[in-house]
Parts: structure tokens; C-alpha cells; sequence
């Protein structure tokens, strides 16, 4: 689901250079382009706690020590290193830095009296660390690095670790802060085929690895198990990745308007957020994952502005405004009669996407090659109308690895293609459903028009006008009724096949019967959504509380039930959020 505007912003007058959150999660240290100072922030509030004058311009890097006490900032030209007590404000050293021309990364040794930098030399150079004495302000050690070193370098008790690539295998080296040994292999690792260590991040404990794949894929792999547990397609150009401490939250923000937060679920990393950028004409974003996993800072775009957002949705109510979204279409949503999967897509939209509900995972991408009006998914086939017109079936993707599968209309498995002229059906069709055996289609449109399909046959069941306000129909789960709500009044009917002259029809229920199970926005649970946005059970006891943007979203008809799932279908959002009920 798309996060609340951001809950703290700070506009800045220059870009920023660097940016890095303190062990704790408590603090945000920022450096300017220009390296005026170096700002300490709240990491609630975004308000300066403390700054500080690097004693040389052009800031390359920034980090805390493990102590949260101590702030280390290393310059550019020339190359210094320095540190700040956070307490005192008193600056703890400067030490002058030689290596290869590019320094990657810094960490100081857990009692804070050591430094460990690590550099990248040209591609026919190695690698180096050097370690220095901070209160000497003198180098210990330089130890080359045999391989290709990735960026992956930290503190472990009183030893620096770092990491080095050959195919197949990532390696966990470990060389003492003060020792004049060589480093020592800890720990080989075995990676996918495709790993490309010119873009990737690797996480120690739990052993995660995150790179960038063909396509503008992200991929994450669990090295301990041999697994991937993250391929996610088409999130566009990436930018920066970051985890938490503890690996349950994965990030990435993109050249682009996008930050997305995959959660670690038992089948692997599963989309928990999405953010887009509210700055037209961004260029890229860049953010980072505070180690707690409960925050994420980003910065980019032409406002030159720093936005902080909580990963989790606020304990307090929110009227969120919408403002700078137009309306759009609705969504379409079809949920599986066994309630294990549903398939959503924009109306009139071309894509349609396939949710597992077990996992949260998409199961499979649907490029129709023309507007959806009606999404069906039973078993192992999933069903569109398309164009209202044509009804498209594909066959789900089986196997171990199955995540993000796409499709179009050229791997489909049957095309059904309605004879329109039967129904002098004129007007552009506003809702299509469909059948759980996918035998029929029902249409509605604003105009009062209500149509059913024998989708077998290619024939028209009924063609009638039922008020100037037509809104929706359902088939029931079983696929013995078909229902129709519109003018402030339902009418069903019964579906009646004779198998031997394979015929069907539809018949009248009486007038006085409701559909069974209720409205599709109707819980069959017997839950209940109040005018604050609290879902009740049967009994009235509060079981959770709609994300602040449907809390006063007042047409409940854009909710959409099955079994213990709600789907909450918001046409100013750009996504369908589908919400789990807790057992009873």
C-alpha cells in the first residue's frame, strides 16, 4: 500500500552529499555538497540536534561508530579523517589518509581508538585496508585484498570483515584492527550464476545478498540456504539498497519517483510498501533504511528536500488528503473460490497482476494487450475480458520458482471472441464478472444496461435495461446465481443448464430473497466496518484498523470480501490492498 505523506520534511538550500543513520536508529547525520557542516538530526523530528565544520571541504563519507558516541567523517582533497563526540562536541582527531584513489567505506573498531578504511584501486588494481591508530592519528597496517573485494566491510568484535568475490562463491574475510597478520577466510558463501558485484549489498547476519539482475530486476539471496527470496520484476532503474540490522526489511529507491519496502515473510521477501516521491520531475531518489527497520530517509529531486517516513502505519488517526491525485478508473478484483488467490487490475487498465494470499507474493503478471474490464482466477487458470469482447485465459506458472511470472496475449491458452451483434451492445461496458467455472460473463454499464453471456456458446443469455443506475453483478460461489444490483434495488436469477440440449437460461428468483453470503462488500463473516474505519467481528469486537487512507473512504461499495480477506479498492491510489482478517 502507498505510505501517508511523509512525516517529517526539511528543505535544504544545497544538496546533500552523504547521508547516514546512527546504530540506534536515534540520529541522521547529513553532509551539504558543499561540506559547510555536517548535521546531526532527530531521527523523528528531522530537527538539528548538533553540527559541526569539517576541517576540509568536499565530505566523502559518513558513518557512526557501533558506540552511537562517535560521528566519522572522511574529506576529499586532501584526504582526512576525522571524528566528533556527539556528547561533547568536541572533534576526537584528524588523521591524514593514504591509499588507492577511491575510498569506499569506514568502520571503527567497537572501544572507538581504531579505524578501518576500505579502498577500491582502478580495475587492474586490488584492493586495500588500511588500518589506523586514531588517538596517534598513524596507520597500524595495509593489507592488499587477493580477489575482487565487494563493498561489504564492518566491524566483528575487534576485527575488520570484509568480502571478496569468485564465481560462484562470496567470501567472509577477517583481519584484526591491530594485527600485522594477513586477513584470514572465515566463511565461503555460494551465489547464484547471475550475481553481479557491480551493484549489490550484502547483509552479514542472517548471510543476504542483494544485487541488481537483467530486466531492472532486484534479486535478494539467502547464501546460507542456497535460495532466493526475493525476484522482483520492473521496479525500474535502482538506486540505492539498504536492510535492516536484522534483515527483516529490505529498500530500494530508483532513478526515479519510487521507494519500495519488501517485509521478510516465510516464503521470502514480500512487498510491504510502496512510496512515490511527491516531487514532479525527480530525477532520482535515493534511501536508506534506518537499522531498526522502522524508518527510511530519502532525498532527491529538484526540491532539494529530505523526507522521513515510518515504515509502519501510525497508531493515530490520519485524514491523509489526496491532494495532486486525480481519479482514475476503479480497480477490478477477483478472488478464488478457494480463497487462496486473487487477481487485480486496473479497469480499463492492461495489466493485471495475481496475488498467492498464502504469501502475499505475486504469483504471475498479465500484459492483455487491451483493456481489462473482468478478472476471474480459479485453480490454476487465471481469466480476462478484455476489450470486453474477448475472453483471454492463462494457465498460472508452476514450480519452486514461480514469483513475478508474465505473460501476454500470446502465451494464452484459449481466446474466446463473443458475438457482439447478437446484443446491439453499444455502450462501453463499466463492470464485467465472471463465473467461477468461467462459463459466463455479466456486464453492466452506467447506462442501465445489463447483459449475460454463455461464454461456451458465444450467445447472449439476456439482454435487458434495469435502471438509469446500474452498478454491479456477481455470480454466487457455487455458480448457481448470478445477481445485479443497480437503482437502488437487486434482482436475481437462478442459472439453469439442460446438459442434454445444451442449453442454458436464466430464471427469476423471488423478489423478496437476498443474494446468499450478502453484497460482495458485505463480509459472509458477519464482520462490519464502522464510519472511523474499525473492522468488527460477528460480536463487535475490534479486530484492526483501516489503513488511514479508507478510513473515511465512504463508499462501501469499493471493499470487496471473501472468507476472512477484504480488499480495499480506492480509485485515487494506485493500488488494491488486500488485507487478512485473523482467524475466529
Amino acid at each position: 500500500m502507498s505510505w501517508d505523506p511523509s512525516i517529517a520534511t526539511i528543505k535544504r538550500s544545497k544538496g546533500i552529499q552523504s547521508i547516514a543513520w546512527s546504530p540506534c536508529s536515534r540520529f541522521i547525520a547529513i553532509s551539504s555538497q558543499d561540506s559547510t557542516e555536517v548535521q546531526i538530526l532527530d531521527a523523528v523530528t528531522l530537527k538539528r540536534l548538533n553540527s559541526f565544520v569539517p576541517p576540509h571541504r568536499s565530505t566523502r563519507l559518513l558513518a557512526f561508530a557501533p558506540t552511537n558516541r562517535l560521528l566519522m567523517w572522511l574529506g576529499g582533497d586532501p584526504r582526512v579523517f576525522a571524528s566528533w563526540d556527539l556528547q561533547t562536541g568536541v572533534q576526537a582527531g584528524e588523521i591524514p589518509i593514504e591509499g588507492p584513489p577511491y575510498p569506499r567505506t569506514i568502520t571503527l573498531s567497537g572501544c572507538g581508538t581504531m579505524l578501518g578504511v576500505l579502498f577500491h584501486g582502478r580495475p587492474s588494481d586490488p584492493s586495500i585496508i588500511n588500518t589506523y591508530d586514531i588517538l596517534s592519528g598513524t596507520l597500524i597496517h595495509c593489507h592488499p585484498v587477493e580477489g575482487i573485494s565487494t563493498d561489504a566491510f564492518w566491524t566483528h568484535d575487534d576485527c575488520v570483515r570484509f568480502t571478496t568475490f569468485r564465481p560462484g562463491f562470496i567470501i567472509i574475510w577477517e583481519v584484526g584492527f591491530a594485527s600485522q597478520l594477513p586477513p584470514t577466510e572465515i566463511e565461503s558463501l555460494p551465489t547464484p550464476n547471475d550475481f553481479d558485484t557491480s551493484r549489490s549489498l550484502f547483509l552479514p547476519a542472517p548471510p543476504r545478498l542483494a544485487f541488481i539482475g537483467s530486466g531492472k530486476t532486484v534479486l535478494v539471496w539467502d547464501a546460507q540456504h542456497s535460495k532466493f527470496l526475493l525476484d522482483s520484476m520492473d521496479v525500474g532503474n535502482l538506486n540505492t539498497m539498504s536492510f535492516s540490522s536484522d534483515g527483516h526489511f529490505f529498500a530500494c529507491g530508483t532513478f526515479g519517483r519510487e521507494i519500495y519496502l519488501w517485509k521478510e515473510s516465510p516464503t521470502g521477501y514480500i512487498l510491504h510498501r510502496k512510496l512515490i516521491y511527491d516531487d514532479v520531475g525527480v530525477g532520482y531518489c535515493e534511501a536508506f533504511l534506518s537499522p531498526d527497520g522502522q524508518s527510511i530517509v530519502a532525498y532527491g529531486g529538484q526540491k532539494l528536500q529530505l523526507n522521513l517516513w515510518r515504515t509502519l502505519d501510525s497508531s493515530s488517526p490520519s485524514s491523509v488528503p489526496t491532494r495532486g491525485l486525480q481519479r482514475t478508473d476503479r480497480f477490478v478484483i477477483g478472488f478464488s473460490p478457494d480463497g487462496l488467490l486473487a487477481a487485480a487490475a486496473r479497469l480499463r487498465g492492461e495489466t493485471a497482476a495475481v496475488l498467492d494470499l498464502k504469501s502475499g507474493a505475486t504469483r504471475l503478471i498479465v500484459d492483455a494487450g487491451g483493456c481489462i474490464h473482468g478478472l476471474g482466477v480459479a485453480g490454476s487458470t487465471v481469466v480476462a475480458v478484455v476489450s470486453y469482447g474477448t475472453v483471454v485465459t492463462w494457465n498460472l506458472p508452476t514450480g519452486a520458482h514461480v514469483l513475478s511470472t508474465r505473460v501476454d496475449s500470446s502465451d494464452s491458452v484459449r481466446t474466446s471472441r463473443l458475438d457482439l451483434a447478437a446484443s446491439i451492445y453499444e455502450s462501453a461496458p463499466d463492470t464485467v464478472s465472471i463465473s467461477p467455472d468461467f462459463n459466463y460473463i455479466a456486464v453492466t454499464d452506467g447506462e442501465g444496461v445489463f447483459n449475460s453471456w454463455d461464454v461456451s456458446a458465444r450467445k447472449s443469455l439476456m439482454y435487458t435495461w434495469v435502471g438509469s443506475w446500474a452498478h454491479s453483478s456477481w455470480f454466487t460461489q457455487d455458480g448457481q446465481e448470478l445477481w445485479f444490483l443497480g437503482s437502488g434495488r437487486g434482482e436475481g436469477w437462478a442459472i439453469i443448464r439442460d446438459n442434454e440440449s445444451e442449453v442454458t437460461k436464466l430464471e427469476p428468483l423471488g423478489p423478496t430473497r437476498g443474494p446468499p453470503g450478502g453484497h460482495p462488500w458485505q463480509s459472509p463473516r458477519g464482520c462490519k466496518v464502522t464510519d472511523d474505519g474499525w473492522v468488527l467481528d460477528g460480536t463487535g469486537k475490534r479486530l484492526l484498523w483501516l489503513p488511514p487512507r479508507w478510513r473515511s473512504h465512504a463508499h462501501a461499495v469499493d471493499r470487496v470480501w471473501s472468507g476472512r480477506f477484504l480488499a480495499l479498492l480506492h480509485a485515487e491510489l494506485p493500488e488494491v490492498v488486500v488485507l487478512e482478517l485473523p482467524e475466529e
